[in-house]
């Protein structure tokens, strides 16, 4: 294995929630081999067993979620289950531009 790749779902939006999701899944991953990426997968819906499930995580944890990742994982993988209309205007896909906007502005930047 080259790499780590566990879930962070959206089980509610409650931040110190999904932050500490993010750092037990680091840390899961640094004790079995701390030289190995970690990648996250992030869904933009809640979790099926969750009280709202399947509904979209409204836009500004979504970018809360974004954040987070960057600070705990080498990266994400984006996905979702593919009997879904896609909608641009969901406030999770504006705010996954928006995010990815911000971190080519800082890479022009050398930030």
């Amino acid at each position: 294995m080259d790499a780590f790749f566990t879930p962070i779902y959206n089980f509610d939006d409650i931040r110190a929630n999904g932050e500490k999701r993010a750092q037990a899944a680091q840390a899961e991953a640094r004790a079995l081999d701390a030289k190995k990426p970690i990648y996250f997968f992030l869904w933009p819906q809640y979790y099926v067993g969750s009280a709202r499930a399947l509904r979209y995580v409204i836009g500004d944890y979504w970018r809360f979620q974004l954040e987070t990742s960057r600070h705990y994982a080498n990266g994400v993988v984006l996905w979702g289950p593919d009997k879904y209309v896609w909608d641009d205007r969901t406030g999770w896909w504006a705010a996954t531009q928006q995010f990815a906007a911000s971190l080519q502005a800082a890479k022009g930047t050398g930030r």
